[in-house]
């Protein structure tokens, strides 16, 4: 469940934001958007379900968990 939450959470960050780092950095340390910044979503239809779910989609099949070793808390 948690993972499938960061999931939607770094996706939305990379679909609205383009994946420019500085955008996002200013986004996530200043709390505030940049100065002169434009949503990189330029379809007609503005960001639609199915195009934002094909990002969270591509972003979940990229992640490679670390599921074959036990976690170690100590």
């Amino acid at each position: 469940m948690h993972s499938c939450l960061v999931t939607i959470s770094g996706s939305t960050l990379l679909r609205i934001f383009g994946g420019r780092l500085s955008d996002i950095y200013t986004f996530l340390t200043e709390e505030r958007l940049p100065d002169g910044w434009e949503s990189r979503v330029r379809d007609q239809m503005g960001l639609t379900f199915f195009s934002f779910n094909r990002t969270v989609f591509g972003v979940e099949l990229g992640i490679k968990e670390e599921v074959d070793q036990p976690l170690n808390l100590l």
